[in-house]
């Protein structure tokens, strides 16, 4: 074995020193912390983040909303950096610092509201929003608070009994802060009421239900003369990144007025510029008695603010507000800088261009063919989306997965089945576009892989992206889905007798048996039923369980006698204990009862390539006329045999995802999907085509896999060529039956011996199908041809 690259031996120690560091984290840090990951980060730039094993992600977390202008800003960078060597640490009970100053001057002008003129630092968004709790009671003289059903304000002991997102917050940590009332937050994608509006809701129609909730708690649990504060997030965040209706905040804002309740907006997530404005308030023209800042206003280092008018903040005492290390002098640098970046880098204006274009992929989600059945809302502002998938499919954690497994990182949210997406804010258009495809990938290919039963809505679009996976990744999934719809391993052996040779009228440019072809091969008359019958007996003999007859005739139109031939053949081959199939050309329906009435088990009509492909390699017979045999046979309750043939000089991205398609949209998919390999035959105009390549092959087996899950692929014409090991490929890509005997129509066939000895190889057993459930399970025989034939002939003349 060849030593190792070096490249390859960095890898592995990468991997080995996250594995070590993670297995050490999860020894000694606080199980009750969650991630998302177990990777170990390692450093960050722009909107990705590096990890020790070698990892380079896609961050469409920013740290929950945090480092708003990417990793690691150059500007913010470079002011913390200058901080340390100054300042690190002004305590501001002690003196007032100069970064602490001057970030004030800063966010004087971005204020939503001209009143917001005084401020207080802390450390994170928990802080800030007790902060807001001592001064709300402080100024009013009143205890009880009012939060929004789904709200999230911190994991500290005061903002647990203020979050009502999720009860793990709380949960078993009580009893919690007395006086915190909830009322219902106007969640539109949730509301009975908007479901009866048929989507068209509003203020006035939709939204005086969550005001009049509001109206009778103050009436029923928490009087206006004893409610200090209504908390509101402008747009929910754990909650599921609901933004509010246009209107509620307005009369919510009357109502406090009113009662003599202070409005407290709580801006840690939504603030920043993160919803296109550079707060979300703004997008409603409320103003707040109280700001809540956190997360994205130092782009990663701990601060938040609360912002109030003077004469509330100067009600309270000196020395009743503080913190060791609130308003940190580094970390006020930091803040200085992110608010001047979000001025000369035009910051706003890319977050609304960014925004709208992942809102309409999105929207494409909800609307598309496929993601339409699973996507319940998308929703959002700027670059705060969500989107919400209906419930009981799992659907959000699952395309987290999957993003992850292509380098994407994304949040789940909500107690609903909700993905929320942060990414930076000065985002790229192309890393952008880069995380919606994965998005978009994921949200298709795991639904192709996660499939219970098969789906029939496929739409070409979604079996390209499929197709087009990662040939390692592809097969693998096929071969996960493989194993959920089949026995591992099982492979169904059929054999194939041409029971009428040459003399067919179409141009099929592939084929030998065309009369217009000079291949040197003879007409023949319909084989006798004895002769078929004894040929069948061998096929069983030798474990096949289905055996397949073709004759080169283009319709059956005329051919009544040879009709009533092949319907005792069918009899036979059933009265045999095996599946029956045949390949006779174009049928009407009358033909296909009769063959039904006769016990066929299937009717192989191929298909061959995509629509679009196909009338450059026939001309005498349309592709319609192909379907409408195959809903003939359907609808006589035959089996559809119905595959391709690759080679054919296609475009396999299209023209195989083409194929695939017609068959997977049908009302039933194909009961087996042959997959025939060209071999050029001297005198057809396809003799000298270049033969597919195997990663073609192998992707158009799995892809099928994917979207057929039920049907038998089986490997037909062709198999000859392959050598065992790119057999094996297509196995363990799906492929589970193969044509096994003398021979196929025209070409050459592995032998019964020859495939024996495959599958003891690789521990491949013989399928047993539905025709031959009653019988023992087929299997090999290791005597020669010429004792089979002895014996089947006997058999034959007894039953004579």
């Amino acid at each position: 074995m060849p030593a190792p690259t070096e490249s390859a031996e960095s890898a592995e120690s990468a991997a080995a020193t996250s594995q070590q560091l993670a297995a050490f984290g999860r020894q000694h840090i606080a199980k009750g912390i969650g991630r998302l990951s177990e990777e170990v980060l390692a450093s960050g730039q722009g909107s990705y983040v590096n990890t020790v094993s070698g990892r380079r992600l896609l961050d469409f977390t920013t740290g929950i909303g945090v480092v708003n202008l990417g990793h690691c800003h150059p500007k913010v960078t470079a002011a913390a950096q200058q901080q340390v060597a100054t300042l690190v640490h002004g305590q501001v009970n002690i003196a007032y610092h100069e970064k602490y100053i001057e970030l004030v001057q800063q966010l004087l002008p971005i204020m939503p509201h001209p009143s917001l003129d005084t401020f207080f630092f802390w450390n994170s968004g928990s802080e800030a929003v007790e902060a807001a709790v001592k001064l709300a009671r402080h100024a009013t003289k009143k205890q009880n608070i009012i939060v929004m059903q789904g709200s999230y304000h911190g994991r500290t002991f005061a903002t647990m009994a203020m979050t009502r997102s999720k009860t793990i917050y709380g949960q078993n940590y009580g009893p919690l802060m007395p006086g915190v009332f909830e009322v219902d937050f106007p969640y539109c994608a949730q509301c009975p009421i908007a479901e009866r509006c048929d989507g068209k809701y509003g203020v006035e129609n939709c939204c005086f239900d969550p005001v009049d909730k509001l109206e009778l708690l103050l009436k029923r649990s928490t009087a206006g003369d004893d409610t200090a504060a209504i908390f509101i997030e402008p747009v929910l965040g754990e909650g599921g990144y609901v933004p509010m209706p246009p209107g509620y905040v307005q009369k919510v804002r009357e109502i406090c007025d009113r009662e003599g309740i202070l409005l407290v907006l709580d801006e840690v997530q939504s603030g920043f510029g993160r919803t296109g404005r550079m707060f979300a308030t703004e997008h409603f023209g409320v103003r707040p008695d109280i700001l809540i800042m956190a997360k994205g206003i130092a782009n990663g280092f701990p601060l938040s603010a609360i912002a109030s008018r003077k004469e509330l903040m100067d009600l309270q005492k000196p020395g009743s507000m503080g913190g060791t290390y609130g308003g940190n002098a580094v970390a006020c640098a930091a803040a200085v800088a992110v608010a001047k970046a979000f001025k000369e880098e035009k910051v706003l204006d890319n977050v609304v261009a960014r925004g709208q274009e992942m809102k309409a992929v999105l929207d494409g989600l909800k609307t598309g063919h496929k993601t339409r059945k699973i996507v319940k809302d998308v929703r959002g502002l700027g670059l705060m989306l969500a989107l919400q998938f209906v419930p009981g499919g799992s659907y959000g954690s699952k395309v987290q997965a999957k993003c992850l497994e292509k380098d994407l990182l994304v949040l789940t949210t909500s107690i609903y089945d909700t993905l929320r997406f942060i990414p930076p804010l000065n985002i790229t258009k192309a890393d952008l576009e880069k995380g919606c495809q994965i998005i978009k990938e994921a949200s298709v290919f795991d639904d192709a892989v996660n499939a219970t039963q098969p789906r029939y809505t496929w739409t070409r679009e979604e079996i390209t992206e499929i197709h087009q996976r990662p040939l390692m990744e592809l097969a693998y999934a096929a071969s996960t889905v493989h194993r959920r719809f089949h026995k591992p391993g099982a492979v169904q052996l059929c054999t194939l007798m041409n029971i009428k040779t040459g003399g067919c009228t179409e141009d099929c440019s592939y084929c030998a048996q065309s009369s217009r072809y000079k291949t040197g091969l003879e007409a023949t008359k319909l084989s006798a039923v004895d002769s078929v019958l004894e040929a069948a007996r061998i096929a069983k003999a030798n474990g096949s369980n289905r055996f397949c007859m073709g004759a080169a005739w283009r319709d059956m139109r005329g051919r009544k006698r040879g009709l009533k031939n092949i319907v005792q053949m069918i009899k036979g081959v059933r009265a045999l204990g095996m599946e029956a199939c045949v390949t006779l050309g174009m049928l009407d329906k009358e033909q296909a009862r009769e063959l039904k009435e006769a016990g066929l088990t299937a009717y192989n009509h191929n298909l061959d390539t995509s629509r679009e492909h196909y009338p450059k390699i026939i001309s005498t017979r349309s592709y319609d006329e192909r379907l409408q045999t195959i809903q003939n046979v359907r609808e006589a309750g035959i089996h559809v045999c119905s595959g391709g043939i690759l080679g054919l000089g296609e475009t396999p991205a299209t023209d195989h995802v083409g194929l695939i398609h017609t068959l997977a949209s049908m009302p039933s998919h194909p009961e087996s999907f042959p997959v025939n390999k060209l071999v050029p035959i001297k005198g057809t105009p396809m003799f000298g085509e270049e033969p597919v390549k195997l990663e073609d092959l192998v992707r158009c087996v799995a892809t099928a896999r994917l979207v057929m899950p039920a049907t038998i692929i089986r490997l037909a014409a062709g198999r000859v060529t392959m050598p065992e090991s790119e057999q094996m490929l297509c196995f363990m890509a799906g492929a589970n039956a193969i044509f096994t005997g003398e021979k196929m129509l025209t070409t050459d066939c592995n032998g019964w011996g020859e495939d024996k000895s495959m599958f003891e190889r690789w521990g491949l057993v013989p399928m047993q199908t539905e025709a031959s459930k009653v019988y023992a399970e087929p299997q090999f025989e290791s005597r020669s041809f010429t004792e089979i034939k002895h014996e089947a002939t006997a058999a034959a003349a007894a039953v004579a």
